[in-house]
């Protein structure tokens, strides 16, 4: 991540989170038990497939922690 990216969670559903840089935002957010990440609105690709839940906490402005549950 670049180090003038900001880091914002949602503060009421922690399954999404946006990072946001000068020129891009990136959300990573979970639905239909997928992972999916987004590049400023458009299109959409799936990074992991059969995720139960997700929660993502942010720890300070360089550390994102990311809880998994997953099936196998």
């Amino acid at each position: 991540m670049r180090k003038n990216s900001r880091i914002i969670e949602n503060g009421i559903r922690k399954n999404k989170i946006v990072i946001k840089n000068n020129d891009k935002d990136i959300v990573y957010e979970y639905k239909n038990n997928k992972i999916i990440k987004s590049v400023n609105g458009n299109g959409n690709i799936t990074i992991l497939n059969n995720v139960k839940s997700v929660e993502f906490n942010i720890i300070n402005y360089e550390t994102l922690k990311v809880n998994l549950n997953i099936t196998l």
